[in-house]
């Protein structure tokens, strides 16, 4: 006996009559429902994810007062270089400075709320051989150390000498002002420099595409031009 569902069913005999075995369009389907819900599981997971990055937010950079005596504990923490980023509320401290020095290498400096170098992480030369940070070597760590000790004497033999105060504030405000009419970009002061060479004043403005600009000004704070 045959029945209206076609060659997708058949009759096997029993005591108790036919059973009915599914037919293959069925099993395809309940197979296509699985896989769905398996997707929709990850495509969640991954707004998840993506929820909590954003809450995370944007870093910070310090400003005002806060910029110019932190900036002033990690160059004499390290002996050297440049301030190139800071960060407000960094994972490791209160305050991060990353500083540049003369050979190119960073340090990211972590200072607690009143200033205090709490400890640092310092990129090293990678090894040709197995492309691997370099671990740090007792003599070297003592030599670092001897460097900070050094970095108040240092001052007075020609390195940057960071603007303060007042002389900060418009030194800043100016050199923004600057980038924005005459690139057209916006930006934020990553270093200062008083007595530069080419000018009595250099703000180093790092703008929102990563790239740098040297902002020279005269002792009226004038803009004269960049470097």
């Amino acid at each position: 006996m045959t029945d209206d569902w076609g060659d997708g069913l058949q009759e096997l005999p029993s005591s108790q009559g036919a059973i009915v075995k599914p037919s293959s369009r069925i099993l395809v389907a309940a197979g296509a429902i699985a896989v769905l819900a398996v997707f929709a599981g990850v495509a969640m997971a991954g707004g998840d994810d993506s929820a909590e990055d954003a809450a995370e937010g944007p870093d910070v950079s310090i400003t005002g007062n806060a910029f110019e005596a932190a900036s002033q504990a990690a160059l004499a923490h390290v002996g050297e270089g440049q301030v190139t980023d800071t960060e407000v509320g960094d994972e490791e401290s209160y305050y991060e400075v990353e500083v540049t020095r003369d050979d190119g290498s960073q340090v990211d400096v972590q200072l607690d709320e009143d200033f205090n170098v709490v400890g640092d992480e310092r990129e090293r030369e990678t090894d040709e051989n197995d492309g691997e940070d370099e671990p740090d070597h007792p003599e070297a760590i003592a030599d670092e150390d001897r460097d900070a000790d050094d970095a108040a004497d240092d001052q007075h033999e020609g390195l940057d000498v960071a603007i303060t105060g007042d002389p900060l504030t418009k030194a800043s405000a100016t050199a923004l002002e600057v980038v924005e009419q005459e690139l057209d970009q916006s930006g934020r002061v990553s270093a200062t420099e008083v007595g530069d060479e080419e000018s009595y004043y250099e703000v180093e403005v790092t703008l929102d595409d990563g790239n740098q600009v040297d902002v020279q000004l005269d002792e009226n704070f004038n803009f004269i031009g960049f470097d």
